[in-house]
């Protein structure tokens, strides 16, 4: 090769080195980013549960929670954090509900979520209003965020297979150790 085109392709490749390293940082980043919530939603399973089956159902409501989003929007960062602001959101909700009437919130009262009974949240607590806006003033933006950094991508049928196993085991673990009519009434494990 001649002395000329090797000093070019020599001048070209030390960019693309550099190049090379700040794309391998900013992965790590990234990936960084991803371990991080689900850490985030690791330490909200120590503190919300108690016993090892609570935890264990968190653990499998997490990992359907996140492929339910892997499947729809196949980007791993932003099912992480759609799972941990639903999870977080449920609790809060328990935990008002245990302060108002002593009871935390199970399945039929997530369901059953309406304007009413958001009017007589409202109504009760004043000051909730202006937490929820705040919140949505923060967690929109950090999921756009999220949205555009996310360089992951998960195959539909990975995340359906996902999906059906934590599903699948889900109803084991209820049917193995059900819920016993004063378990709403402890106050502890807020998402079961």
């Amino acid at each position: 090769m001649p002395p000329s085109i090797a000093s070019l392709t020599s001048r070209w490749a030390a960019p693309d080195a550099a190049a090379r390293g700040t794309l391998r940082t900013l992965l790590l980043l990234r990936t960084l980013l991803l371990a991080a919530l689900h850490l985030a939603a690791l330490g909200l399973m120590f503190w919300s549960e108690a016993a090892v089956v609570p935890k264990v159902v968190f653990c499998l409501t997490w990992g359907l929670l996140n492929f339910f989003w892997l499947a729809l929007l196949r980007r791993p960062a932003m099912a992480a954090a759609l799972s941990l602001v639903m999870i977080v959101v449920l609790i809060l909700l328990s935990r008002l509900k245990y302060e108002i009437i002593r009871m935390t919130a199970n399945f039929l009262d997530v369901v059953i979520i309406n304007s009413d009974t958001v009017g007589f949240l409202l109504a009760i607590k004043p000051d909730l209003e202006g937490r929820v806006l705040l919140a949505l003033a923060l967690v929109l933006p950090a999921l756009t965020l999220l949205w555009l950094v996310d360089p992951f991508r998960v195959r539909l049928r990975t995340a359906a297979t996902g999906f059906a196993a934590c599903a699948a085991a889900l109803v084991g673990m209820a049917l193995a150790f059900p819920q016993e009519e004063w378990d709403a009434f402890a106050g502890e494990n807020f998402d079961t």
